[in-house]
């Protein structure tokens, strides 16, 4: 994506988007990463994530990979950038709230987000939602593989598989995932 479709893409928040935080964010991407939403939101905490204003905006990547947030200021009397990011995982959690304007937080063993004063709050949730059941079925396919290639190896200590048959199979199973 172009700086320029990130910027039509991204839902608003409580502070105006900048075209500098849109291009530090696409510096941090990884090479086959791919944005499914973005959005500007206020990193905050649980006892601050209806408050409005206030420091901590920035802008928001949800990839297939991971949470991304963070700004730069590039400016005569400073320079200074925050980036942090979260792996998602099969068992991360997100919960939100609020009205038309509201928060999201999401959760896992590697760490938390907190974002408040964001808009959108649903259409934000569904598309973690997404990565996350995509994480948990791509997890369901390799447990799949893997007992398959169990049942394959018990056929070959029994008998019934030659080794080449056994490599064989075992390799296309592996190549599925």
């Amino acid at each position: 994506m172009t700086v320029e479709e990130i910027i039509n893409f991204t839902i608003d928040g409580g502070v105006p988007l900048k075209k500098r935080w849109v291009e530090f964010l696409l510096s941090k991407l990884k090479k086959d990463e791919k944005i499914k939403l973005s959005f500007v939101g206020k990193k905050t905490t649980e006892n601050e994530k209806l408050e409005v204003w206030g420091k901590g905006y920035g802008l928001v990547f949800i990839t297939d990979l991971r949470i991304i947030y963070g700004w730069n200021n590039d400016s005569w009397l400073s320079k200074y950038e925050t980036f942090k990011d979260l792996i998602i995982t099969e068992n991360t959690n997100i919960e939100g709230g609020g009205s038309s304007i509201g928060w999201v937080k999401i959760s896992n063993t590697n760490g938390e987000f907190i974002f408040g004063d964001i808009r959108e709050v649903g259409k934000i949730i569904d598309v973690i939602s997404d990565v996350i059941n995509s994480k948990q079925n791509n997890n369901t396919t390799n447990d799949d593989v893997f007992g398959k290639i169990e049942k394959l190896k018990k056929l070959f200590d029994d008998g019934v598989l030659t080794k080449d048959e056994f490599n064989i199979k075992k390799s296309e199973l592996l190549k599925s995932i």
